[in-house]
């Protein structure tokens, strides 16, 4: 038998899930986004087989508001670079169809990726965690894993003091 606590956390966290915090809000991004790191903490503690059909249906309606959400990066804002990814990681990872083109904003004219990502480094970790869901032929998400992985490297070795 569980213990009463854990059954009441446990309800806690799938009325959190399950809240119908999309439902419309004046800073609807600010909901969804708190949304998908609740779903990506749940996750990466491994409990999410608990909320399965709440993580499902919570997506859902995430992936209903559309791919427009999170997508204002530009050289003075990379602040949605971290929410981007993990809305593109986690509804991917739900068997999701995403469109990418909101990722193309991530390089100047020129074809290069901003300066101005680099120094996000938690867009930076979601973006390579994002790579990851790659489907063949996706041009744009093999370019950002090679992008990512250097630039980390690059980091590291700066750290280091190489």
């Amino acid at each position: 038998m569980r213990h009463p606590k854990y059954q009441a956390l446990k309800e806690e966290v799938r009325k959190m899930v399950v809240d119908d915090a999309v439902s419309g809000d004046d800073d609807q991004e600010a909901t969804i986004a708190n949304k998908l790191q609740l779903i990506d903490t749940i996750q990466r503690l491994g409990v999410g087989y608990h909320f399965e059909m709440e993580i499902d249906e919570a997506l859902e309606k995430v992936h209903a508001f559309g791919d427009d959400l999170f997508i204002n990066i530009d050289d003075n804002n990379t602040a949605d670079l971290y929410y981007a990814a993990l809305k593109c990681r986690l509804l991917r990872q739900q068997g999701f169809s995403v469109s990418l083109d909101g990722f193309k904003k991530l390089k100047d004219n020129e074809g290069l990726f901003k300066e101005g990502l680099a120094s996000d480094e938690q867009g930076l970790v979601s973006l390579y965690e994002a790579t990851h869901m790659t489907i063949n032929g996706e041009i744009i998400l093999d370019e950002t894993l090679t992008f990512t992985t250097t630039t980390s490297s690059e980091k590291t070795s700066e750290m280091q003091g190489n």
